[in-house]
């Protein structure tokens, strides 16, 4: 009976063991009700209007869903006030966090400028952490615009720290702005867009019915990692469509800050003839209907409206970031909705949905960063099965090791002298 009682020992001691390291590795990943939380945590209550604050741009609404910040303008030099500061941003209905903003808003304000502008960022940090911003593609500045800290500059302080940022727009392009901090501060809404308009237009450039800028960015809501995606600040059903009319040429500048995720973003009917890439021409026929696109990448595309009219698709292909724990559309999806027809993109979700997920959908579970974590085994109850799991299996080859230890030695020690 020794040999077994000695087993059994050891294999409780290493079950208890490994249950503790595996609750401790999944609570350093996955939030506990009432305990600490990892990521942007979820506001409750209706979200709050957008509301200015002292020292930042004024920002007007764009057709693409984003706000142009209105800079001062003295002769060629255009100054653009960034406040970076906490605000709440509500992703989709339901769905609102308290966001790291530029002026409010995310993304943060684009800013169009012309070639040869001199343009300058005036940066104020009222974040509590310190931090720096990157001027994303702009090159023929020195170091000490580069926002690396460090390196460039030293990081700007929070609750009013201040910098200059300033540069020439010599080439035209999509460009962009973001901190130079952690992943979790980029994700939480430190970014946004730079439009250099040309001072001579390709042809291909030219007698476009709009020019939108579409930011692709991930988030990590209640979460260490990247757990939902947005277009301009929006998931699906929020997102705002491209309208168009039947024959119009469109430019989209698509840009992808998600830190961690490339993204293939598909258009249902139509074209895109890329024409830009990382702000630099592309000289050859290139159409394509999925456009890939790695973190940090830029790439400008010219649609033409020649479909029959109606709402068509546009999302990423890249499946799990389109849709939520029960397989219902989020995330990176939006259309391409022709002027006077009926828009129905917002009908797309009940369509998909089984009369047995509606219940569900009462009950709270719809694929929000929370109800993620209720939906189904979450990931602290796979990894307590799988530490379980694991441990029962070594505790049972180490119990049995040790019976044949012991059993050797009752042998050996009942051999006669």
């Amino acid at each position: 009976m020794t040999r077994w009682w000695a087993g059994a020992a050891a294999a409780a001691l290493l079950l208890a063991f490994s249950l503790r390291t595996s609750l401790a590795d999944s609570d350093d990943r996955v939030p506990v009700d009432g305990g600490p939380t990892a990521g942007l945590r979820v506001l409750n209550g209706p979200p709050p209007a957008l509301l200015a604050a002292p020292g930042e741009s004024r920002l007007v609404r764009r057709e693409d869903g984003t706000f142009g910040a209105l800079p001062e303008i003295h002769g060629r030099t255009k100054i653009f006030k960034l406040v970076a500061r906490e605000a709440p941003w509500t992703l989709r209905p339901g769905l609102t966090v308290l966001a790291k903003t530029y002026d409010g808003v995310v993304p943060g304000p684009t800013l169009v400028v012309q070639e040869g502008d001199r343009v300058v960022i005036d940066y104020t940090n009222q974040l509590n952490v310190p931090d720096t911003i990157h001027l994303h593609g702009i090159h023929g500045i020195p170091p000490s615009m580069d926002g690396v800290a460090g390196i460039s500059q030293a990081m700007v302080a929070p609750h009013g720290g201040h910098f200059r940022y300033s540069f020439v727009a010599g080439k035209d392009g999509t460009y962009l702005y973001h901190s130079h901090d952690s992943e979790a501060i980029v994700n939480a809404g430190l970014y946004g867009g730079i439009i250099v308009e040309p001072a001579h237009p390709r042809a291909v450039e030219r007698g476009l019915a709009h020019d939108d800028v579409e930011i692709i960015s991930a988030w990590q809501i209640g979460s260490a990692t990247e757990n939902h995606f947005t277009i301009n600040g929006k998931e699906y059903p929020a997102t705002q469509q491209l309208e168009v009319r039947r024959g119009e040429r469109v430019r989209v500048r698509w840009i992808n800050i998600s830190s961690e995720n490339s993204h293939t973003m598909h258009t249902h009917g139509h074209d895109q003839r890329v024409i830009a890439r990382d702000a630099r021409p592309v000289g050859f026929d290139d159409e394509e209907d999925t456009v890939l696109l790695g973190p940090g990448q830029r790439v400008d595309v010219v649609i033409t409206a020649d479909a029959q009219a109606g709402t068509w698709l546009v999302h990423c292909h890249v499946l799990d970031h389109v849709q939520d724990m029960n397989g219902m559309p989020v995330g990176l999806v939006t259309a391409i909705h022709y002027r006077g027809t009926p828009n129905v993109l917002g009908s797309m979700a009940a369509a998909m949905r089984p009369s047995e997920v509606r219940p569900m959908m009462a009950m709270g579970v719809s694929g929000s960063a929370t109800s993620k974590l209720r939906s189904g085994p979450s990931v602290l109850q796979i990894g307590m099965v799988i530490g379980i799991s694991s441990a029962l299996a070594l505790s049972l080859a180490i119990g049995a090791a040790l019976a044949v230890v012991f059993g050797r030695k009752r042998r050996r020690g009942s051999r006669p002298v």
